[in-house]
């Protein structure tokens, strides 16, 4: 019975904006409706993200913390510079930094992996056979990887916007896609036989981690032309839903989308709560490099990643406290512990 009423519920009906695995919207009825059946994304966003906060107090705190480190101009990046950027980010969800790291840098990284990505460009038959290509890879820290993830600007960047507290939720993976010429909305993505169509890269959507930042690195010179991601600005202001959204959705809305296009060493971001997706160009390929954070919420520990991440010998314990502590959770330092039936609690007794 209460399943059949749900069937009706402002957020369930379909219309030419709402459809099939894409019923996102960001019409009040349909939003209500969607956080009501779903309380426990609402309570995680009250638990992981301090809406008492205003984007003022954020922006306040970023210039005071900025000039108290008393950073160096970085490359073309002055503080003042930075400061605008942060602003525009806690505003919108999600920012540009154009060539925030130097090709010296991306070049290094390039000679540290190359096996790696020639191995996730080689394509066999079964991949030929595919609409859209889609590969992961964890990959080991050097010292070089490290400069890109636990950059001393973009931590404080992170700090700040979210809740004080950032740490490192996921490994560094390297992220490889292609379109095989398949032509991509979101109604034909209805067609393809994908086993969670809203979690198709290709979809607009939002993560699902409440508090959680996405923070990309361009590899290779992106423009429109090339596969590439935008995200909406503006759309992080609201309680959005986790279904995907359609384009007519989006099209409706009063900003339009920003493409994250750049040179190589572009940084660009977005928080868990701006729409976003990959923009699929037909016979073309992409190639980035993912760093995640969050406030504490989500993160995702595994054992095998850790072996991998750590297979090249990297000492974490030679880094600055503060690095060492975003990567804490990923990473645990030695402590003694408690095990009883679910709950894993820190013993009272230590090493007695």
């Amino acid at each position: 019975m209460l399943n059949k009423i749900k069937n009706y519920l402002p957020h369930k009906i379909e219309d030419e904006l709402h459809y099939g695995n894409s019923k996102g919207s960001f019409n009040f009825l349909r939003q209500l409706s969607w956080n009501i059946c779903h309380p426990y994304r609402l309570i995680n966003r009250v638990r992981w993200i301090n809406i008492l906060k205003t984007n003022n107090r954020r922006k306040i705190g970023f210039k005071k913390e900025l000039e108290t480190k008393k950073f160096q101009n970085f490359k073309n990046y002055s503080n003042e510079l930075l400061e605008e950027k942060f602003n525009f980010y806690v505003d919108n969800g999600g920012v540009i930094l154009d060539e925030f790291f130097s090709q010296e840098l991306i070049d290094q990284f390039h000679h540290d992996y190359r096996l790696i990505i020639e191995r996730m460009k080689k394509l066999d038959e079964n991949d030929e056979k595919l609409q859209v290509i889609y590969k992961k890879q964890v990959l080991n820290l050097t010292n070089n990887l490290i400069k890109l993830w636990l950059n001393d600007r973009l931590l404080l960047f992170m700090k700040k916007s979210l809740n004080e507290k950032v740490f490192a939720r996921e490994y560094p993976i390297l992220y490889y896609s292609k379109n095989n010429g398949f032509k991509i909305t979101s109604k034909e993505i209805e067609k393809l036989n994908l086993k969670n169509k809203v979690e198709a890269p290709t979809v607009w959507h939002i993560d699902h981690t409440p508090g959680l930042t996405n923070l990309h690195i361009l590899l290779d010179d992106i423009d429109e032309n090339s596969t590439h991601m935008e995200f909406l600005p503006g759309s992080n202001k609201y309680f959005n839903m986790t279904d995907g959204y359609s384009d007519e959705t989006v099209e409706k809305f009063h900003n339009k989308p920003i493409k994250c296009i750049g040179k190589r060493g572009t940084v660009y971001f977005h928080n868990s709560n701006t729409l976003h997706r990959v923009v699929s160009k037909s016979n073309k390929d992409r190639l980035s490099l993912i760093f995640s954070f969050s406030p504490g919420s989500g993160i995702s520990i595994d054992s095998k990643n850790i072996s991998i991440a750590l297979s090249s010998k990297f000492d974490l314990e030679i880094l600055e406290n503060n690095k060492r502590k975003v990567l804490s959770a990923l990473f645990p330092m030695r402590r003694f512990i408690e095990i009883t039936d679910k709950k894993i609690t820190d013993s009272k007794f230590g090493a007695k």
